[in-house]
């Protein structure tokens, strides 16, 4: 591989970090400008990222589980190696909540009938959780990137 292979400004990866209303999510729309966004809304900002850009259309959905983001992520993915996508932007917004989505997933899941470790009446996860957790972030992470 050479550098002079690479082609500057075709992908761009960011993540933003911050506290809680800093506008993280408004700052990621801003790529709007590049083209068509798409949002997987995880933190369910779009009501804040519609006032920001009162003109612009920005598609999105809000999952009720991990399974069916990863469905649509994976259909991205699949739509993208075809040179098909048609999002010039897409935003994973947040990774804490899919992450934490990802384990109430797993968690409603699991098998019946396996031994369910309770404290006063909260499941707790077990440790197989946090390796689907896991994996899921990683998948993600892939899907993205490609």
């Amino acid at each position: 591989m050479n550098t002079s292979e690479i082609r500057i400004g075709e992908k761009h990866l960011s993540l933003y970090k911050g506290a809680p209303g800093t506008g993280k999510s408004i700052a990621a729309h801003s790529f709007h400008v590049l083209g068509s966004t798409y949002t997987f809304d995880f933190d369910e900002k779009m009501d804040a990222v519609a006032g920001a850009y009162p003109k612009v259309n920005f598609e999105y959905d809000q999952f009720e589980d991990v399974f069916k983001a990863m469905d649509k992520l994976a259909d991205m993915r699949r739509l993208a190696d075809s040179g098909r996508l048609p999002y010039k932007t897409i935003i994973w917004d947040g990774w804490h909540t899919f992450a934490m989505l990802a384990l109430k997933s797993v968690l409603a899941v699991r098998a019946p009938g396996k031994k369910r470790n309770v404290s006063g009446n909260i499941e707790r996860y077990q440790i197989e959780d946090y390796g689907s957790e896991g994996r899921a972030l990683d998948i993600a992470t892939d899907d993205l990137k490609a």
